[in-house]
């Protein structure tokens, strides 16, 4: 008598299309996928709302490294947005597209520095508007990890 047994492949659960992390001064911190989704949209229209990046205008970021850049402000508290599926930011002047799978922003509204990147590019950013800013720091599922001076920069942006 021969014996079969059914078996039932085990299916991991699919990756999140986007993952936050917060590095706050209390530690890290995994936004539940629940609250990242939503973010997402308000994510990309703040890289959008940047009016100069250094791939455009690179002599406003002149003498700064981008890759230290980033190293920099990864090591303070900031928001790790990682997107499962590239997006290209659309506010741009120029032809070739910036495609966008990383966003850095560090937990301060006023910047003045904020990143994008793709494998190993690394694009920084500046004068970008600070409501759009606020539209992702200042949410309920951020804003709980942001310290008192966070806060407070919240406080007076959504008024």
């Amino acid at each position: 008598m021969l014996l079969t047994l059914a078996v039932t492949p085990v299916l991991a659960a699919p990756a999140p299309r986007l993952a936050i992390t917060l590095s706050t001064t209390k530690g890290p911190v995994d936004i539940p996928e629940a609250d990242a989704e939503p973010l997402g949209a308000k994510i990309r229209a703040f890289v959008d709302s940047c009016s100069l990046n250094s791939i455009d205008r690179p002599s406003v970021f002149e003498g700064r490294d981008p890759d230290r850049s980033w190293a920099e402000a990864r090591a303070r508290p900031c928001l790790l947005a990682r997107f499962a599926k590239p997006f290209a930011v659309n506010a741009r002047q120029t032809r070739e597209p910036m495609l966008v799978s990383e966003v850095l922003m560090p937990l301060r509204l006023d910047g003045p520095y904020w990143f994008t990147r793709r494998g190993e590019i690394v694009v920084q950013h500046t004068k970008c508007r600070p409501r759009a800013g606020a539209a992702v720091l200042c949410s309920p599922a951020i804003r709980a990890h942001l310290d008192a001076e966070e806060q407070r920069g919240c406080d007076v942006l959504m008024r």
